[in-house]
């Protein structure tokens, strides 16, 4: 999950927001974006210098990797119990360029495409947002990337995707054996500090923590694939005390060597998700809501995102470490922001 020193951006090609760049590259040592042959993005001065540093770089796409996503894609697809509506319903339309999709996939699209020429197939936001999605899913997996994204609408449809629809037709489905849980990893981001730092800042500020980024992932992604195999009252306890001040200390020393000023600021959250077996859950949920373990829950929150519709699938295919999305919100300041379910329900009924 975090302990790869890369992500890939998505779901566009240009950065939305240089302040979200500035904050991945204090976590990451690289951002990759999916960028067409012979696109030239849009981008700023700041961002030019970030790729001139070697931070930011294009992914060339290759075969496998427009082949296994149109196999996968399909299958996806076709093996759904069922269409989320967030896949079937659009009000606009988004452009797809072609060199993004394998050839096979071309009448596909093109008989759900509002309008196509030789370069572009623009078609509802809803379909190409799911095409896009299992896209970047798959070029992250072809070269062990993590993801991450600004926006927590495309965060749940890669969520979605990364589990292969193995969600509840409802959301709150009490049957369950297993729960969608969002990790966050709270009060992470100096907001205020990263508004008025520049790209360079951030650059010439990261050259020398490579230690300190390289221990907070790889503790960061232990406790969440420890989370993820746990199944029991007892193993969740256990695993909680194992982390709970590794958890503290690598975050605080993580805050320490990304402060750029004396003063301490407000500092956003990240957020992944990861399947959780419902005791498992129900335990972590339950310590957090009291004063029984305050040291992991200073440094980590477990909210509700979904129902697992077969937890049985996620234990049979043994996963261990997984490269997940991780959605960061600098918007959101140091309130959490439990909404995730709401907006998973919206995505898959309303």
């Amino acid at each position: 999950m975090m302990s790869s020193n890369s992500i890939l951006y998505y779901p566009s090609i240009e950065f939305r927001d240089e302040n979200w760049l500035k904050a991945a590259l204090l976590i990451w040592d690289n951002v990759y974006r999916i960028v067409p042959y012979a696109y030239i993005p849009n981008d700023s001065d700041e961002i030019k210098f970030a790729i001139d540093q070697g931070r930011i770089k294009n992914v060339t796409l290759e075969e496998k990797d427009l082949s296994r996503t149109f196999d996968k894609y399909n299958n996806f697809i076709e093996n759904l119990s069922f269409i989320p509506d967030g896949l079937e319903n659009s009000d606009g339309t988004t452009k797809i360029h072609r060199d993004k999709i394998d050839s096979r996939l071309y009448p596909v699209l093109e008989s759900l495409a509002k309008k196509f020429d030789d370069q572009w197939i623009e078609m509802s936001s809803a379909s190409a947002r799911g095409y896009m999605m299992y896209l970047s899913q798959i070029v992250a997996e072809n070269r062990r990337f993590a993801r991450a994204t600004d926006n927590a609408d495309s965060w749940i449809m890669s969520v979605y995707m990364n589990e292969n629809g193995n969600f509840s037709e409802f959301v709150y489905d009490q049957g369950a054996e297993g729960q969608y849980a969002s990790v966050e990893i709270l009060d992470l981001i100096p907001v205020r500090d990263i508004n008025r730092m520049s790209i360079q800042d951030v650059v010439n500020k990261t050259m020398s923590l490579s230690d300190e980024r390289n221990e907070f992932r790889l503790i960061v992604n232990n406790f969440l694939n420890e989370l993820t195999g746990c199944s029991t009252e007892d193993g969740t306890y256990e695993m909680v005390e194992k982390y709970k001040d590794e958890l503290r200390r690598v975050k605080q020393q993580f805050k320490q060597s990304t402060s750029f000023s004396g003063d301490e600021f407000i500092r956003s959250s990240i957020a992944v998700g990861v399947p959780t077996a419902l005791t498992t859950f129900s335990t972590i949920y339950g310590m957090s809501q009291s004063v029984t373990a305050p040291a992991i829950f200073n440094s980590i929150a477990v909210g509700f995102v979904a129902a697992m519709a077969d937890y049985s699938r996620v234990k049979k295919n043994n996963r261990g470490p997984q490269l997940g999305a991780f959605l960061m919100d600098l918007e959101r300041g140091p309130k959490l922001n439990h909404n995730y379910n709401y907006i998973m329900d919206q995505f898959i009924n309303d």
